[in-house]
């Protein structure tokens, strides 16, 4: 099954590509500074992860959770 990472999904578009390639039967990992998991579908499929591009911690622990 193909997996997609996207960041800044809590809006426009980030949300937008989250949503599309969840529908198409993709796995999904949505990330957001302030995760967000209502606006999403809930799935086995999505996983969103909290992600501030700008903090390189940040950028590590989510290399390690995904």
């Amino acid at each position: 099954m193909k997996t997609v990472l996207i960041t800044g999904c809590s809006s426009g578009y980030g949300l937008a590509p989250a949503r599309h390639f969840h529908d198409q039967g993709w796995c999904v990992i949505a990330t957001m500074r302030t995760p967000r998991t209502e606006i999403l579908p809930v799935s086995p499929r999505m996983r969103v992860l909290p992600l501030d591009v700008t903090d390189a911690r940040s950028i590590a622990d989510l290399a390690e959770a995904a």
